[in-house]
C-alpha cells in the first residue's frame, strides 16, 4: 500500500513539475530585433494567455540611461497578465541593442526608435495593429507624450514621472553642478565634430559629484533601478547636457488628442511634478498622483502597486480588450 502510495505521490510531483515548467516557458518573453534607422534594436515580447481575439499592445523604454532588464519586466508582466501584449526594448548604442558609439544619448533617434518599435509590436502575431500604446518613464515619458501629438494614431500612451520642460528639469540640478556638466558637454560635442571618442559622464552620483543626476537620492535611485550595466557601465555621453535644457516635450504634447496617462510623485526632485500636473490639465490626460520620489514608481519601491494599478486601470477605460 505504501509503495503505491508513493509512486502515486511521485506521479503528482513530475506533473505538478511539469505544469510549473510549461506555465514558466508560457510566461517568458520571446527575444525580438527590429531594425531603426539600419541599427538592429532588441527587444522582449510578453504574450498574453488565452487570448482568441488580437489585443493592444504596450510598448516600453527606459528613461535617462536605463536599459529594458532594469525593472520594466514586471509592468511588462502586468500588462500581459490583463490581457495586453507588452514589447520593452533598448535604444540604439544601449543595452543589447546595435549602434556605436555606446551610450550615446539624443532624444530625436530615441522617439525614431520608439516608431520603430511600434510599427514592428503592431505586426507581432496576435496584436491588434489599430490599438498600440507607447509607454515611458522619466526621460521616455517625455519622448511618448511628444510622440502621442505626432502619432495621431496611437491607442493611448502612459508616461510615469514624466521630464516634460528642459528648464524644469535642469532647474532641479545642483546650481554647482551646471558649469561642469556645461564644459563636459561642450568637450564631448567638440570630440564628436572631429569623430573622436565620446567623453562620457555618469548618470547619477551624490551631490556635488560629476553625475548628470546629482540631487540628493538620485545615487541611491539608480542603484536601485539599475546597478550595474553593460561597458561603458552607468555613463552617457556627455553632449545630452546641452540639449536637455532646450529638449521641451510640453510643447508637442498640448496638441495631443491621444488617450494619455501621467503619473507624478509629489516629491520628485528629479522631474518636477508641476509641469508635468500642468501639462496633463492642459491635455485633459488622466493625472494619477503617487506619494514619494522619481524612483518610487519602480517594482520593489513604496508606490509601484498604486501606480501599475492605476494604469492598468487607465488601459481597461481607455484602450480596452474588446472594442
Amino acid at each position: 500500500m505504501s509503495s503505491i502510495r508513493s509512486a502515486g505521490l511521485a506521479l503528482i510531483t513530475t506533473v505538478a513539475a511539469a505544469m510549473s515548467a510549461t506555465a514558466a516557458e508560457a510566461a517568458s518573453p520571446e527575444r525580438i530585433t527590429f531594425a531603426s534607422s539600419g541599427t538592429t534594436i532588441v527587444g522582449y515580447h510578453w504574450s498574453p494567455e488565452n487570448t482568441t481575439t488580437r489585443a493592444p499592445v504596450v510598448v516600453m523604454a527606459h528613461g535617462l540611461g536605463g536599459l529594458q532588464t532594469s525593472r520594466l519586466q514586471p509592468f511588462a508582466e502586468r500588462f500581459a497578465a490583463a490581457g495586453y501584449h507588452a514589447i520593452t526594448f533598448d535604444y540604439r548604442n544601449w543595452g543589447q541593442s546595435d549602434g556605436t558609439p555606446r551610450n550615446l544619448l539624443d532624444a530625436d533617434r530615441q522617439q525614431n526608435d520608439y516608431r520603430a518599435a511600434a510599427t514592428a509590436a503592431a505586426k507581432l502575431p496576435g496584436v491588434d495593429p489599430a490599438r498600440v500604446v507607447l509607454w515611458g518613464t522619466s526621460l521616455s515619458g517625455g519622448h511618448v507624450l511628444a510622440l502621442g501629438a505626432k502619432m495621431p494614431e496611437l491607442a493611448g500612451v502612459i508616461a510615469q514621472a514624466p521630464h516634460v520642460n528642459g528648464l524644469a528639469t535642469v532647474s532641479a540640478l545642483p546650481v554647482g553642478s551646471l558649469p561642469r556638466l556645461t564644459a563636459l558637454g561642450i568637450e564631448d560635442a567638440a570630440r564628436a565634430a572631429v569623430k573622436q571618442s565620446p567623453k562620457y559622464v555618469p548618470l547619477s552620483s551624490e551631490p556635488g559629484g560629476p553625475g548628470a543626476l546629482s540631487q540628493p537620492g538620485a545615487a541611491a535611485g539608480y542603484a536601485f533601478v539599475q546597478p550595474s550595466s553593460p561597458a561603458p557601465g552607468n555613463v552617457m555621453t556627455a553632449r545630452f547636457v546641452l540639449q536637455l535644457p532646450f529638449y521641451n516635450p510640453d510643447a508637442t504634447a498640448a496638441k495631443s488628442t491621444v488617450p494619455t496617462f501621467i503619473g507624478v510623485g509629489e516629491q520628485d526632485n528629479v522631474t518636477p511634478p508641476a509641469p508635468a500636473i500642468k501639462l496633463a490639465e492642459r491635455m485633459g490626460a488622466t493625472l494619477a498622483r503617487y506619494p514619494g520620489g522619481h524612483f518610487d514608481v519602480y517594482p520593489g519601491a513604496s508606490s509601484y502597486e498604486t501606480n501599475v494599478s492605476q494604469q492598468l486601470a487607465f488601459l481597461a477605460a481607455k484602450v480596452p480588450l474588446s472594442r
